[in-house]
């Protein structure tokens, strides 16, 4: 300036007056941010967050405010903004923030400042310290930065819910796949219990067609009354050859009504003989029954474990097995038929003898001509 000064003895006044007011002007300019002067905005920015400092500094007197848009406390997917005014102070490189009693900031924000990087000093959670660089940064590359934060957030929050879906998707078709196996393995166990239940009522059923196919009593019985038929004729045919003296006709007829009751004795054991046939002919049929209830149970097993992708549990029983049953209860049914048959032409038998007999007793009292 003294190139200046030097001319000032041939200005008037006003230049006097004008020129320090014009370097005056010139200083307060400078400390206002014009070019060469400290910046008073800055930036800093991560993955967590996006900050923003700016301030006023009065000869070291600081005060300004703090925009911050961060990933939400509540969720990484969402974000939140904050506000924060404050004063501080600038002396040399030192600086202090204080933020007064603003909820979830400290108090007091230490750090330094170089005339360009702004370096704040905060305190974790953990008791360390870390420290926070901002960068000069105008309003416009803020707005950039939180316009690309919040992008980044957004997308993250779409490829994580895709991500929950496709998860929620992927456990549906475990649990899916998982009840389908499940039901798989139990229509075979299913299938197992039903043919086991099967295999029992035709055992069972075939051991009672065995136990029930007994006519021997029944036939004693016919044995019984027709030998006792036999005798009351004999004793007829006796009394008859006495001739009609001393009224021998009517002891003749009597012997021939004993012998009548002999054959309603033999007509009795029909009914006998019924009543053991008619639970053989039931368990015939409930075998019968039993044996297309096997092979419809045997059916649904073989395609039951078809089906079951897992093998487990496998087929309790083989086709050896069905087969075997079945042929046993045929065997039984071929057998109690057999029995029935020649029971029946025994019962036939003494039916028609009985018939006869009863006739030739008839026939005696007939023929005596007693008058």
């Amino acid at each position: 300036m003294h190139w200046i000064e030097s001319y000032l003895p041939h200005m008037g006044a006003f230049f006097k007056i004008l020129i320090p007011f014009l370097i005056l002007m010139s200083l307060l300019f400078t400390s206002c941010g014009l070019p060469g002067s400290a910046p008073n905005s800055f930036l800093s920015t991560s993955n967590t967050y996006v900050a923003f400092i700016q301030w006023t500094n009065k000869n070291g007197q600081l005060s300004g405010q703090l925009e911050e848009v961060s990933l939400s406390s509540n969720s990484s997917l969402q974000t939140q903004q904050t506000h924060a005014a404050f004063t501080g102070t600038l002396t040399g490189s030192q600086i202090s923030l204080n933020f007064g009693s603003f909820l979830g900031i400290p108090e007091i924000i230490t750090g330094t400042f170089d005339g360009n990087t702004l370096t704040l000093t905060l305190p974790q959670q953990n008791g360390q310290l870390s420290s926070i660089v901002f960068d000069p940064a105008s309003i416009n590359d803020y707005n950039k930065a939180v316009s690309a934060f919040e992008n980044t957030t957004a997308q993250q929050a779409t490829n994580a819910t895709a991500t929950v879906q496709t998860q929620e998707t992927q456990a549906q078709n475990q649990q899916a796949t998982a009840t389908a196996l499940q039901s798989q393995q139990q229509a075979v166990a299913n299938a197992n219990n039903a043919l086991s239940a099967a295999f029992s009522n035709l055992q069972s059923d075939t051991s009672s067609l065995s136990n029930d196919t007994n006519f021997k009593n029944v036939l004693q019985g016919y044995a019984n009354d027709w030998q006792q038929m036999q005798k009351d004729y004999q004793q007829e045919q006796t009394d008859a050859s006495n001739g009609c003296a001393n009224d021998n006709q009517y002891t003749v007829a009597d012997d021939s009504y004993t012998v009548a009751d002999d054959l309603y004795s033999i007509q009795d054991d029909d009914y006998s003989f019924s009543d053991v046939k008619t639970p053989i002919d039931s368990d015939i049929q409930r075998i019968q029954q039993d044996i297309q209830a096997v092979q419809s149970d045997w059916k649904q097993l073989q395609s039951s474990a078809a089906s079951n992708t897992t093998g487990v549990p496998a087929p309790a029983f083989s086709s050896n097995d069905v087969n075997s049953a079945i042929q046993a209860a045929q065997n039984q049914i071929a057998s109690s038929q057999s029995t029935i048959k020649n029971a029946q032409t025994q019962a036939t038998n003494y039916d028609n003898e009985a018939k006869k007999l009863k006739q030739q007793a008839d026939a005696i009292v007939a023929n005596m001509h007693c008058s």
